[in-house]
């Protein structure tokens, strides 16, 4: 087998299970003058790490972060009214603002869904994650135009 650790007839078991932990690998043959006498399979050492969420539980979630995502909506929405106010003096919409703004959205959620997933909030439709996610979608401009500023930097 190509890859495989071998061991000489004089090493026991004990020895071959050490250098297969030490390699890391899940099998080690012994060989006594070129034919195998024996295999000793050595279990991987990776823990073994169930994680069981309730059907309820996973339902909260998703309703959390469908609320959350439309909160972010809504304050991508805003940010677009507020600023063809303030271009043109009326009540209106930029669509192409509203279009690059949606297209940004899932990468703009993901800081919104970390920093609640990792807060007491998960799974809980609430305030002060409502507010953060409008916020997040507010500014959605201000993640961005940080990010291309960062890039020309590196670049010049």
């Amino acid at each position: 087998m190509a890859g495989t650790p071998h061991v000489s007839a004089e090493a026991t078991l004990a020895e071959a299970a050490e250098i297969a932990h030490d390699d890391r690998s899940d099998e080690i043959t012994a060989v006594q003058h070129n034919e195998a006498v024996g295999t000793l399979h050595v279990k991987p050492t990776v823990p073994d790490v169930t994680f069981r969420v309730s059907r309820q539980r996973r339902f909260d979630i998703a309703f959390a972060d469908a609320i959350y995502g439309i909160a972010m909506i809504l304050g991508i929405a805003a940010k677009a009214v507020w600023d063809y106010e303030n271009q043109y003096h009326k009540v209106g919409v930029d669509w192409l603002q509203i279009n690059l703004a949606l297209l940004v959205a899932p990468i703009v959620y993901i800081g919104v869904s970390s920093t609640l997933q990792s807060s007491s909030l998960s799974g809980k439709v609430g305030l002060p994650g409502l507010a953060l996610a409008f916020q997040n979608g507010f500014f959605w401009q201000t993640v961005f135009s940080t990010l291309q500023e960062s890039n020309a930097t590196k670049l010049a």
